[in-house]
């Protein structure tokens, strides 16, 4: 047991330590001082949104200096001034990093379904077991995902959407310009300016920290959270298993109702979707068939509505299908020409029960009465529930419509591109159809303009 004398020595000792102990405390302090604790600062933020619907502006100037800022009369905590300025100081990103976003490898395991409720606007229980399979392979493989972000930044898509943001940043006498026009989320790349030169980063950090500086309704302030980033990868990544996800879809829907087709012919596309074209505008089972019996460059595109969960029209479209198809191939002219272009795409169309769907055949016989050939559109209503409605596509811009009745002869509708087919467009009287060109020249078997 220590003496008193022992006791108060070493207490003595201990107190004359104090001095040295405050100062390396105050040393560690010290090394952690924000950047911006010495220095004065002012960030100004200018921000405008213009395009489809009311142009929005928003600035913000945020001053002060000794680690004490305000902007509009609040104070700004020193600590996001200091992650801003870390940020624009930090070595710039060439492009698009996964972890650079906060996108670990565990953040994508525990987003994946989030992801796919927001993306598709469905819950989890409505998609099968293997369509969420599908979805989470490729959603958690960071690799995969690393892609479908570079994909995503690298897309030059634009839309009539005006963001823009600059950020001026005094400190000590220097100045640093910071801004983007990007219309991609995180409005990644930012482009800084300094006296030191220019450069372009894809450093999330950026937008993460000026997001937390900005009020909650500052203009573009949300394009800025990261957390966003999640619907736009979920985007890529269904954009790269589209034609996959559909056939699951499609089989875990109405793979039993659609069986006696697909016993007969192979699904080329297929989905379960609403679609707006010439002869559609329901939503039902949308696909592309082929099978070894028709020619090479022959598909028929089918359009069945599903209504309450019950497909419509699979009984109609298999007594006859080989009607139609047989029609649109026992028109020698035509059947030349696939000879000799086997690498033309004709399309055979069969909507609900018909290949000349309701909608199609009201548009024709509207556009040719318009023009003064009310003969024609008779005659074409007369004889709509035996016409087979095709599309010819001879590249990936140029197509044409064509009607075949029961005799073989062929009506013109529409084209796209000179020549059309055999003819030039200058063989046909046309007139303007929403951008293409329409006409209602009648072709003979043989391939003679009728009128």
């Amino acid at each position: 047991m220590l003496s008193k004398s022992v006791k108060g020595e070493f207490y003595r000792s201990k107190m004359d330590d104090m001095p040295r102990i405050y100062a390396m405390i105050a040393l560690i302090i010290c090394l952690q001082c924000s950047a911006s604790a010495a220095e004065k600062i002012r960030i100004e933020i200018d921000s405008s949104w213009g395009g489809l619907g009311e142009p929005s502006k928003s600035n913000l100037i945020i001053h002060g200096d000794n680690g004490r800022f305000s902007a509009d009369g609040k104070r700004i905590k020193p600590e996001l001034v200091d992650e801003l300025l870390r940020a624009v100081d930090a070595p710039s990103i060439s492009a698009p990093e996964l972890g650079n976003c906060g996108t670990t490898p565990e953040w994508l395991q525990s987003n994946f379904v989030p992801a796919l409720e927001e993306h598709e606007r469905q819950k989890l229980s409505e998609f099968s077991k293997d369509q969420i399979d599908l979805f989470r392979e490729h959603f958690t493989q960071p690799s995969f995902a690393q892609q479908a972000l570079e994909r995503h930044f690298n897309s030059g898509w634009h839309t009539d959407d005006f963001p823009k943001i600059t950020v001026r940043i005094l400190r000590s006498g220097r100045e640093l310009l910071l801004s983007s026009s990007s219309q991609h989320h995180l409005m990644l790349p930012w482009g800084i300016h300094s006296s030191s030169g220019e450069v372009q980063t894809y450093n999330c950090e950026v937008s993460s920290a000026l997001m937390k500086l900005l009020p909650s309704k500052f203009t573009n302030r949300s394009r800025l959270d990261w957390r966003g980033l999640r619907y736009y990868l979920a985007e890529q990544v269904m954009r790269s298993i589209e034609p996959e996800w559909n056939a699951l879809d499609t089989e875990a829907k109405i793979g039993t109702e659609i069986r006696p087709i697909t016993e007969r012919y192979k699904l080329k596309k297929t989905a379960i979707s609403c679609l707006a074209s010439i002869d559609l505008d329901k939503c039902g089972w949308n696909a592309e068939l082929v099978s070894p019996s028709l020619p090479s460059g022959m598909v028929i595109g089918i359009g069945l509505p599903f209504d309450h969960n019950k497909l419509i029209g699979v009984e109609a479209f298999l007594s006859r299908a080989d009607y139609f198809s047989n029609l649109v191939r026992s028109v020698p002219w035509l059947a030349e020409w696939e000879r000799e272009y086997p690498a033309t795409k004709i399309e055979l169309r069969f909507v609900r029960d018909r290949s000349l769907s309701t909608k199609a055949l009201q548009s024709v016989i509207e556009d040719l009465k318009k023009h003064g050939n009310s003969l024609l559109a008779n005659r074409i209503n007369a004889e709509a529930n035996e016409i087979a409605f095709v599309e010819i596509e001879t590249t990936q811009s140029c197509w044409s419509r064509w009607l075949v009745f029961p005799n073989r002869e062929v009506l013109l509708w529409h084209f796209h591109c000179d020549p059309v087919l055999r003819w030039s467009a200058s063989e046909f009287k046309s007139w303007d159809y929403f951008g293409w060109r329409a006409v209602g020249a009648v072709i003979s078997p043989e391939g003679k303009v009728i009128h």
